[in-house]
């Protein structure tokens, strides 16, 4: 029931790590939902809309914890310290889509510039999507490629990039309201 009326705007959502409250009608567009289950016991609900200005996919999450749906989006203080929270952006679609989210809460990224085979999971401890798997031809700062967050060989990060791709791909549901009473009836 949560899930449902947040995403009908009928009640706000709390960006997690803050006491700020939000409605989604007032804070993004969402295009389509996926339900999916972590660990296969906590249900999240991951929300997606691309910019129709530059292609890019914008995703937020939402769960619930201690009775209320919580949403996990970028945030960033401008300078007069005002809070902005948006969706994470990933990236442009050039063929399709850029990303593959899977029913495990896995996404992987693909033909996104800069974060090609990328491998992220959806960490509702934390709050975050947190990055498991990448290369970073440049080493700068990091290692040159991490397979499920650890420094990896190139063997190792294809390895993982190719077991996260192989899982069932998540279903997407139309952000319409008849399609969201009858996913949360």
């Amino acid at each position: 029931e949560g899930f449902r009326k947040v995403l009908l705007s009928e009640e706000r959502f709390t960006v997690a790590g803050t006491q700020t409250q939000k409605y989604l009608s007032g804070f993004a567009a969402p295009e389509e939902f996926a339900v999916v289950e972590l660990d296969g016991a906590e249900q999240v609900v991951v929300l997606r809309e691309t910019l129709a200005h530059n292609g890019s996919e914008g995703y937020m999450f939402l769960y619930q914890r201690d009775g209320e749906v919580r949403g996990v989006v970028a945030q960033r203080y401008l300078p007069d310290e005002t809070l902005v929270v948006e969706p994470y952006y990933f990236g442009t679609v050039s063929n399709g889509r850029s990303s593959s989210l899977k029913t495990d809460g896995t996404l992987v990224l693909s033909d996104s510039p800069g974060r090609d085979g990328e491998v992220l999971s959806i960490n509702t401890e934390e709050g975050c999507f947190q990055v498991d798997t990448l290369k970073n031809p440049g080493g700068v700062e990091l290692p040159e490629y991490t397979a499920d967050g650890q420094s990896a060989t190139e063997a190792e990060y294809r390895a993982a990039l190719e077991r996260a791709m192989a899982k069932k791909d998540a279903f997407w549901y139309k952000f319409r309201e008849d399609t969201i009473n009858k996913v949360f009836a």
